[in-house]
């Protein structure tokens, strides 16, 4: 392989893309992109959820954050759910009902930064209220595109905005 040569000088012609801003803490305008399920290594069901900054100075940086399906944690799922307006019983296990909440709109989040094992800070959602703005084509536009992202890096097993949970072909109607 001596023929194959990587010199850094060169234009290579492509333009080179601005790097996603990160989330720090702080109040953020977040608007769900995507859902999967999951299971713990405990055997624990949850819902995976990346949530993209739709306004400000951090918009584009992504967040995730996992709903557990139990009684002790039943809350994050019913605050969020009064975030959005959904103030109804539903099913979280039934893909629809969940995408019908979770991706319903964008919500104001209270973000921390939580100190990791290894000495390094990721953003964490501490609570959701609200979101009473406008919602503009900017923002569809965001989370049209982590939609996008996230459906390419999980393409077996991502419910994403604007998405029933069916690809286009398996419509059951």
């Amino acid at each position: 392989m001596a023929g194959f040569v990587i010199d850094p000088s060169e234009d290579d012609g492509v333009q080179q893309r601005a790097a996603r801003p990160k989330m720090t803490a702080g109040e953020r305008t977040l608007w769900a992109a995507a859902f999967k399920y999951k299971t713990s290594s405990r055997g624990t069901s949850g819902i995976e959820v990346m949530y993209v900054c739709v306004e400000g100075d951090e918009s584009r940086a992504y967040v995730w954050d996992t709903f557990w399906m139990t009684q002790g944690a039943a809350f994050r799922l019913k605050n969020y759910s009064r975030a959005v307006g959904k103030n109804t019983p539903w099913h979280p296990d039934v893909q629809e009902e969940a995408a019908d909440v979770i991706l319903k709109q964008p919500v104001c989040a209270n973000i921390i930064m939580k100190e990791q094992d290894d000495g390094s800070h990721r953003p964490e959602i501490l609570g959701w209220s609200q979101y009473v703005g406008d919602i503009t084509e900017e923002m569809e536009s965001i989370v049209g595109d982590a939609e996008a992202h996230w459906r390419k890096m999980n393409p077996d097993n991502a419910l994403s905005g604007g998405s029933s949970g069916y690809d286009d072909d398996e419509i059951p109607f």
